[in-house]
């Protein structure tokens, strides 16, 4: 099954748990670009890296971003790192 997502998929926790499970599959699944947010960076980075290694869609691109969900800015610049 390939969930053909052609937009922007956005997953907050994606350092560790079933939010990193979630953004592993969406690049198994076929999706093209996924926003890894964590707070801690350096695992939204090495998910980030895990899903290149999977991905199936060739244009496949993700985006590691630290963020608080709780700071308003930090907030903006995560939705902005999915628009680039």
């Amino acid at each position: 099954m390939s969930l053909q997502i052609n937009s922007v998929s956005l997953v907050t926790g994606a350092g560790s748990g079933i939010a990193k499970v979630i953004a592993l599959t969406y690049s198994v699944e076929g999706a093209r670009d996924v926003v890894i947010a964590d707070l801690n960076y350096k695992a939204a980075l090495q998910t980030a890296q895990e899903s290149e290694l999977i991905a199936t869609n060739p244009t496949y691109r993700p985006h590691a971003v630290a963020v608080d969900v709780t700071d308003t800015e930090s907030v903006n610049y995560m939705v902005t790192a999915g628009s680039m």
